[in-house]
């Protein structure tokens, strides 16, 4: 009986540790799942990532394409054609108007040069 009753411990000892055994299997099977879902949620952030990197250089590269068409590149030269006639006329506009008052200055030194001229063929 007492050989009965020691192979029944040794039969609950053993059922405990397949339970555990089974416990931490369950345990590293759910540790793999979870690292698995991380390294797909990973994957997916970095081909999102990489979605939008590829649409952002397409976009610049279609910008760029159209910058570089003889419509654009005509319309650029236009652009600075106009600008450096604007600022042509600027200057343009700045000398006259330092010329005009150059030509007063000169007027009035003129004006009392012969004032003074005169007053000395009085004297």
């Amino acid at each position: 009986m007492l050989f009965v009753g020691w192979v029944g411990a040794a039969d609950v000892a053993q059922a405990a540790d397949n339970d555990a055994g089974a416990k931490i299997k369950a345990v590293r099977i759910a540790a793999k799942e979870k690292f698995a879902q991380s390294k797909a949620l990973i994957a997916e952030k970095a081909r999102q990532a990489s979605d939008a990197a590829k649409t952002a250089y397409e976009k610049a590269k279609a910008e760029y394409d159209a910058a570089e068409t003889p419509e654009a590149k005509e319309k650029r030269a236009t652009k600075v054609k106009a600008a450096k006639l604007k600022a042509m006329e600027k200057l343009a506009k700045a000398k006259s108007v330092i010329a005009e008052k150059a030509q007063k200055l000169a007027n009035a030194a003129k004006e009392e040069y012969e004032k003074l001229k005169a007053e000395a063929e009085k004297k």
